[in-house]
């Protein structure tokens, strides 16, 4: 697979996802040395009920960009799903871990300021 694109034998494997952040982005770094930004973003395509989707961005834009969100932002993701079963079996058993990596991050509307009465 083309861990840029999502790409594989002639499948695509793309997500693009509005939501609002769940918590304020966290930058990590991967045991590569990469610097990595990770968020769970909250989807509400089925009210009342949430879908909570966790995140990665890689690389110095995206990271740069997650910075700058807050816990609340409304945010738009593009990118591609990426699976690994925990302890690198498939045992039958286990669930597979379950993200969507970044290849797109954008700040569409931060979270509205309380106002005061």
């Amino acid at each position: 697979m083309d861990e840029q694109s999502g790409r594989t034998n002639g499948q695509e494997n793309s997500v693009k996802l509005v939501g609002n952040l769940g918590g304020d982005p966290k930058v990590r770094k991967a045991k590569t040395g990469e610097i990595y930004a990770a968020f769970i973003l909250g989807n509400h395509l089925k009210r009342p009920n949430t879908e909570w989707i966790q995140v990665m961005a890689w690389g110095e834009e995206l990271v740069t960009t997650a910075k700058e969100l807050k816990s609340g932002d409304e945010v738009r993701v593009e990118g591609y799903i990426h699976s690994w079963w925990p302890g690198g079996t498939l045992a039958w058993r286990a669930l597979p871990s379950t993200v969507v990596n970044a290849e797109v991050l954008r700040l569409i509307q931060p979270k509205a300021a309380p106002q005061d009465n």
